[in-house]
């Protein structure tokens, strides 16, 4: 199976077009780049080539491949153990990062995985990863799938934002998901596609499992914007493409939504917003059950738990969960908290 950090070269051995040398993959990325983040009305265009498919595999499957991991992980552990149970299907599937993503943090996975692409040249590309580096894994890829599962995650990876909200409505309607998985660009804009859903999947007795751990309605004014923030590592080959590139993939920032008919029995504040880091203290904006309130944590409540200083920072990120004790009110929705280890 691959596992991270992956290397560019067994990527590209399984693709299904050989570049002549760097030059000319990282004009292709670079195309590809384009397109996604400029000419978005033309992103079908991008799926027509072998060569676009190779161009994406190299830098996009690379860099998306560990972000499944550490979104999953920044779920509580009874979250995470919720998710062997179901069977999977992912929509607009591509070369299959979310399924070889998600067999990356569930390598004995049981259930049904199924990826779905309306690519035909995508759903190749996803055969050949599959036969060289998980033979002894059961995976269907397909163009279209009709039949009905039971206790179906259904997950969308970078494809949402394709998405009208009648036709995810379709979607919803034909597969019945028991569950709900997005991770997608952490934009304003994606996030204002995700607040549609979030609102349209309420109505629909879902409930939210995270980042909200509500059902209640989002109290962000209307120009702010939700996302959590991942810090990723990649293998030196594709670090030095990402590199000359000028494309930072490993600072990333992303929206993560998980949902279930099933409702949420814990609920724990989430960072919303990392603030201003002073000589003896790191100051945030924590969320919980949708109302945010600002946090001053003192360093010394982490030495006090034998953390390096070198380490403080990881523990303040975008999206991650803090359980903590309030050790008084500085001002209205200003706390001091230790947090809980």
């Amino acid at each position: 199976m691959l596992s991270s950090p992956i290397e560019l070269d067994e990527l590209l051995s399984v693709s299904n077009y050989q570049f002549k040398n760097e030059h000319e993959l990282e004009k292709e990325v670079l195309k590809l780049w384009e397109i996604f983040t400029q000419k978005r009305d033309h992103i079908q265009d991008a799926y027509f080539t072998e060569k676009q498919i190779a161009a994406y595999l190299a830098f996009y499957f690379s860099t998306n491949f560990p972000k499944i991991r550490s979104c999953l992980e920044k779920l509580p552990p009874s979250l995470i153990a919720e998710f062997s149970n179901y069977n999977v299907l992912d929509f607009g599937t591509g070369p299959g990062t979310f399924l070889f993503g998600f067999l990356d943090i569930f390598p004995d996975f049981s259930k049904k995985l199924i990826g779905l692409d309306s690519s035909e040249l995508m759903i190749s590309q996803a055969k050949e990863i599959k036969d060289k580096f998980y033979q002894n894994v059961d995976i269907d890829f397909e163009v279209s799938h009709d039949e009905q599962i039971d206790n179906l995650l259904m997950s969308f990876s970078n494809s949402l934002n394709e998405l009208e909200i009648n036709d995810f409505s379709k979607l919803l309607e034909k597969y019945r998901p028991s569950a709900l998985v997005f991770i997608e660009p952490g934009t304003k804009e994606t996030f204002n596609k995700i607040k549609e859903v979030r609102e349209f999947l309420l109505s629909k007795n879902y409930n939210v499992r995270y980042p909200c751990m509500s059902n209640s309605a989002c109290n962000l004014a209307e120009d702010d914007w939700c996302h959590q923030y991942l810090k990723l590592k990649h293998s030196q080959s594709i670090e030095r493409l990402t590199q000359k590139l000028k494309k930072d993939r490993r600072n990333s920032p992303v929206i993560f939504h998980y949902y279930t008919l099933k409702k949420n029995i814990e609920a724990c504040p989430i960072i919303f917003r990392v603030l201003d880091e002073t000589k003896f203290s790191y100051e945030c904006e924590v969320c919980f059950d949708n109302s945010i309130v600002k946090h001053r944590v003192l360093k010394k409540y982490l030495k006090r738990e034998g953390i390096k200083k070198s380490s403080f920072k990881s523990f303040f990120k975008a999206g991650s969960l803090y359980d903590c004790k309030i050790i008084k009110e500085i001002s209205a929705n200003y706390f001091e908290s230790e947090p809980i280890f």
